[in-house]
C-alpha cells in the first residue's frame, strides 16, 4: 500500500489512458520517482481559458523534493529534459498526437498564445499554485529547457534562496489581495492558498514571465511582466 503522495501525478482527459504515457512512466520508475495517472472526462468550466485545466496536466507534488536536494545536480536536470521530452510529441509541436479542444457557445474556441494541451503545475506547502504554460509555437528544445528552468525555479523556492523570484511573486500577490480585503479578514495564511500564478519561460530574455489572464482577455493581447517584479 502506498503510504505517501506520488511525486508526479498526470491528469489527462479521455480518451488518453495510462498506456499512452508508458515511456514517461518507465523513465520515472528508473529513477524511483513515484507516479500516478488519473483520467478525467471533459467538462464545463466557467473560467478564462488559461485558468482551466489543460488536456494533460503534470502535477508536481511537494514530496518530489523531499530528501532530493542533496541529489539534485546537473545530471538530474539533464534527466528532467530527457524524460519530459517524451510528452512533447504527444501534446505540443506542429502535429501533436493529442489535441484538447475548448468549445464556447457551441463553437470551437481556438487557443490563444498558449497551448491548451499541456501544463505543469506545482502547489506550495502553503497552498499557492504555480502553473507553467507553453507557447503554441514552442520548439522541442525550448520546451525541454522550459521544463528544466521550471524545476530549477522550484528548487530555488523550496531551498529558501533569498533571490528567488517565485517567493517574491507570491509575496507581491499576497500583499495585493490583502489590500482589497477588510482588515478583519486580511490574514496572510488565509490569502496564500488563493494565489494562482500563470508563468511561461521567455527564451529571448531567459527569464520567467507571469501572464495576466484577465487583462490579456480584455485587450486581446498577451499582457505579462517579469516574475517577482512589479
Amino acid at each position: 500500500m502506498q503510504t505517501s503522495l506520488p511525486k508526479i501525478v498526470i491528469q489527462a482527459h479521455a480518451p488518453l489512458i495510462s498506456d499512452d504515457f508508458i515511456s514517461f512512466f518507465d523513465e520515472l520508475d528508473n529513477h524511483e520517482i513515484t507516479h500516478q495517472f488519473e483520467q478525467k472526462e471533459p467538462g464545463m468550466y466557467a473560467s478564462l481559458e488559461w485558468l482551466i485545466p489543460t488536456g494533460i496536466a503534470l502535477y508536481i507534488t511537494k514530496s518530489y523534493f523531499d530528501g532530493l536536494f542533496k541529489e539534485i545536480g546537473k545530471d538530474h536536470y539533464q534527466w528532467i529534459k530527457k524524460s519530459f521530452s517524451n510528452i512533447y510529441c504527444k501534446a505540443l509541436g506542429s502535429e501533436p498526437e493529442f489535441e484538447y479542444k475548448i468549445f464556447s457557445a457551441g463553437k470551437q474556441k481556438m487557443p490563444v498564445y498558449f497551448s491548451g494541451n499541456l501544463s505543469i503545475v506545482y502547489s506550495t506547502q502553503s497552498g499557492s499554485k504555480i502553473k507553467l504554460l507553453f507557447p503554441l509555437d514552442i520548439t522541442h528544445d525550448d520546451y525541454t529547457n522550459s521544463c528544466e528552468q521550471f524545476f530549477r525555479l522550484l528548487e530555488s523556492y523550496e531551498t529558501g534562496m533569498l533571490d528567488n523570484s517565485l517567493s517574491a511573486e507570491i509575496e507581491i500577490q499576497i500583499a495585493q489581495k490583502m489590500q482589497l480585503l477588510p482588515s478583519e479578514f486580511a490574514f496572510k495564511q488565509k490569502v496564500t492558498p488563493s494565489i494562482s500564478i500563470l508563468i511561461y519561460w521567455d527564451q529571448n530574455h531567459e527569464t520567467f514571465y507571469i501572464a495576466d489572464p484577465i487583462v490579456s482577455s480584455k485587450t486581446k493581447t498577451l499582457v505579462s511582466r517579469k516574475l517577482g517584479v512589479l
